[in-house]
């Protein structure tokens, strides 16, 4: 009987031993799960701020280039302006050089007067109707 109740002990003690040995294997199981879940969520949370950064900056890169695009555009519609208006005053001041000067001032008041007739500008060859039309001389396709 003694022996038996040997046995009976031991079993119990095993017992008890591989429950709590279960017990510490589920809590280690439950800390390392919660700890990959922890690093999981961190790994996707540092995705999508590199996401979300990678975007932020494509999209700034595509706002400066169009504000860039702008800005030379209406750049060019400046400098255009600029070259119509420097090749029409070289025009009407090559077109006065020629101007004999004689004391008939009738004559070269109605020449000066057709030389900058704001709808009419007369030089050379060249007669331009209005600045920048499409079809003048001055018109520039960009």
């Amino acid at each position: 009987m003694q022996n038996n109740k040997y046995r009976q002990d031991w079993a119990t003690a095993a017992l008890q031993e591989g429950s709590q040995d279960a017990a510490r294997r589920q809590q280690a199981s439950q800390y390392a799960w919660d700890a990959y879940n922890r690093a999981h969520g961190a790994k996707v949370k540092g995705i999508e701020t590199h996401l979300s950064s990678l975007a932020a900056r494509g999209q700034k890169y595509w706002a400066d280039r169009i504000k860039n695009k702008q800005y030379e555009d209406t750049l060019g519609l400046y400098q255009q302006d600029i070259d119509n208006r420097r090749l029409a005053l070289k025009g009407l001041l090559e077109g006065n050089k020629n101007t004999p000067l004689t004391s008939n001032k009738s004559t070269n008041t109605t020449q000066l007067k057709n030389k900058f007739d704001p709808m009419n500008l007369h030089y050379g060859n060249y007669t331009i109707t209005r600045l920048g039309e499409p079809g003048s001389i001055l018109w520039r396709n960009y």
